[in-house]
């Protein structure tokens, strides 16, 4: 706008076909929610999408997998602290071996219900809690913040 002109008063915006420009945004933003849900597995511009993503996760056992795992390392924590304490030598072979069994036979008895595999993720836990302390690297690609705060959890609730 010049000085002198108001809102009213000013020019619309020359645009010689909009259904042409609508037709091309859509087709844009359509390309674009393709791509990248393919690329990343999100959309960029549907968060209704994501949100509903998000959802299907929780109802999906992630969020009870992760937090199956975060346990199974906490609970190596404090079990390795109580032991350390003690001054004893113990194993955790036989718990992590007994998880996987009990996991494997949830699997077989329940005609394939995927609860089980929370004895999995917790047995997984103890596993990588276990290799994380004595050899200083996990057993899988698993980010290490998570064996952190589980740590950190153990240790905040294991009197010293």
């Amino acid at each position: 706008m010049t000085a002198g002109m108001t809102a009213a008063s000013a020019p619309a915006a020359v645009v010689p076909n909009p259904a042409s420009l609508v037709t091309g945004l859509a087709f844009t933003g359509g390309w674009v929610d393709v791509f990248v849900w393919q690329t990343y597995g999100c959309y960029a511009n549907m968060m209704t999408g994501n949100l509903l993503r998000c959802l299907e996760c929780l109802t999906a056992l992630r969020w009870a997998l992760i937090a199956s795992y975060v346990g199974g390392f906490g609970a190596f924590r404090v079990v390795d602290l109580s032991r350390r304490r003690r001054r004893t030598l113990s194993s955790v072979a036989p718990a992590v071996f007994a998880l996987f069994a009990l996991a494997d036979l949830g699997l077989r008895l329940s005609n394939g219900s995927r609860w089980s595999i929370l004895l999995l993720g917790v047995g997984s836990g103890v596993v990588n809690a276990a290799s994380a302390d004595s050899t200083g690297a996990v057993t899988c690609m698993v980010t290490g913040h998570l064996g952190r705060i589980a740590r950190s959890l153990g240790d905040a609730i294991t009197p010293l």
